[in-house]
């Protein structure tokens, strides 16, 4: 499953900043970006700088597609994702420009799109109370290309005070279209015009699974393992040994289940920042009420004043975490400071499709086939003797990573020290 977060950041520092923070938040996989106040190393961007793809660091793209002028795309798990940007300000000629460019992008390649981004075009199609001549040529293509409108409901995408619109459009296959789910706008703080769309893709192809994977062996209970492998008999075969091992970690320590752990929040985010931004959301709402009913001065100000806290906060964090880094540089320059530049320098690059099969083929030489010789003799294996049970169990280190079975080293140690010949024998 993918999560997709998608926004316009209308140039605003503040409100790229808030983007990371909330990508953390959602757990977002793919961010779709227009206007972007800076584009950063590891995203993806039109030729203009007004559009772009950013991905997670465990997120490669598949293929990554020649940029344009207001859109870009990358291939991730086989859906050719684009994002586009068109400003408000072009003539129309330059509008119908960009759509065929746009069509001759989508129809150079094949398989699945997911085409999102702000493209200022009003459609009944999409929700909006009219439809404009920007919009007519929009819908035309989106059925040319046989896309389908994912937007939802008319909850506008842009705010500005009292005037509201829906600009911020998602389109997809009809494939892909079936594998979204959870479309929705957000309420929440952007710093922007803007609001943020959120959804899910791919739920359908999903292994929908909350099987723990392992145990938590910090809470081991060495006692209980001994005490629950003491009733069982001894193991006919390595199959049934497991499940013995297995049964006794159950008994002797928690389940830990899989999570999506790699999402880490932005290290200037703070508890007042959270509440600073709330502040300014609770001031945003009320002066747009304010403002449908008449002049709303009084809501502006306390508006304008939220907004600037949240930006000073965050200014003052950056600042702070900055200074403190440098200093622990003096302190511990294999530490964080160390751990911080390898990140950015390490950062994987994608594998371009073309080269695939030729790494394949130096990796994995093809070798003519052995015959089997009908007169080889065979050699009786000797049984495995305590001693090398026992050897081969205080080469176990404790806390490595496990095996598929989720078994720590911990475990099989207690397991071999307590019960060595059940072990030997299974």
């Amino acid at each position: 499953m993918t999560r997709i977060l998608q926004v316009n950041l209308n140039c605003c520092k503040v409100a790229q900043q808030l983007l990371l923070q909330t990508a953390t938040e959602k757990k977002a996989d793919v961010i779709i970006i227009c206007e972007q106040n800076k584009t950063l190393t590891h995203w993806y961007s039109d030729t203009d700088g007004k559009a772009a793809i950013a991905t997670h660091q465990a997120i490669i793209p598949e293929e990554i597609g020649k940029p344009g002028r207001g859109y870009v795309w990358v291939r991730i798990r086989g859906i050719r994702i684009y994002s586009c940007y068109v400003s408000p300000n072009i003539t129309m000629d330059d509008y119908k420009d960009f759509i065929e460019r746009l069509e001759t992008s989508i129809r150079s390649g094949s398989g699945e799109v997911l085409l999102a981004g702000d493209f200022n075009a009003k459609h009944a199609e999409w929700g909006s109370a009219v439809s404009d001549q920007r919009g007519h040529v929009l819908a035309s293509l989106a059925a040319s290309l046989n896309l389908n409108v994912c937007n939802l409901g008319n909850t506008p995408t842009f705010e500005r005070g009292s005037s509201q619109s829906i600009l911020d459009l998602t389109f997809a296959s009809p494939l892909t279209a079936r594998e979204i789910a959870d479309w929705s706008v957000l309420d929440e703080e952007t710093r922007s015009d803007h609001k943020y769309i959120f959804y899910r893709m791919g739920i359908h192809g999903e292994r929908r699974s909350n099987c723990p994977i392992g145990w938590s062996r910090k809470k081991l209970d060495s006692q209980k393992i001994k005490d629950y492998l003491d009733g069982k008999e001894m193991p006919r075969n390595a199959h049934q040994l497991m499940e013995y091992i297995t049964g006794a970690c159950d008994a002797a320590m928690p389940r830990v289940k899989p999570t999506r752990s790699y999402h880490k929040p932005q290290f200037w985010w703070t508890d007042e920042i959270a509440e600073l931004r709330k502040a300014s959301l609770t001031a945003r709402r009320r002066y747009q009420k304010a403002a449908k009913r008449g002049p709303a001065e009084e809501q502006k100000r306390v508006f304008k004043e939220a907004k600037k806290s949240l930006r000073l906060a965050i200014r003052r964090s950056q600042e702070n975490c900055w200074k403190n880094l440098c200093a622990e540089v003096d302190r511990d320059p294999w530490g964080t400071p160390y751990r911080t530049v390898m990140r950015k320098i390490g950062k994987r690059q994608p594998v371009p499709t073309k080269m695939i099969p030729a790494i394949i083929a130096e990796l994995f030489p093809t070798h003519p086939a052995i015959e089997e010789n009908p007169n080889r003799q065979t050699a009786t294996i000797p049984a495995v003797t305590l001693q090398e049970v026992q050897l081969a169990s205080k080469r176990l280190l404790p806390g490595e990573a496990p095996g598929p079975d989720g078994v720590p080293n911990e475990a099989l140690k207690v397991a071999v020290r307590t019960h060595p010949t059940m072990v030997r024998l299974g």
